[in-house]
């Protein structure tokens, strides 16, 4: 286990946030692009969607992990 602690300005915050929701959201247009696919089994594409929820869950899990504070200088 790994405990980080460190501390950014307002807007590094803001875009470390954003970018592990963006992260997260992304997988939902992988999703979208494998139930198009032809060239793969049902069986296959479930397979890759169960992995990309599961991401998209373990990532947004992620953002609910941290706790964020407001520091004075």
């Amino acid at each position: 286990m790994i405990h980080f602690d460190f501390i950014v300005e307002d807007v590094d915050a803001e875009n470390l946030m954003w970018a592990i929701r963006e992260s997260a959201l992304r997988n939902d247009e992988h999703i979208m692009d494998y139930e198009a696919r032809t060239d793969l089994t049902q069986e296959q594409k479930d397979s890759y969607i169960s992995w990309l929820k599961a991401n998209k869950e373990y990532m947004l899990g992620v953002i609910e992990k941290m706790t964020n504070t407001r520091v004075e200088e």
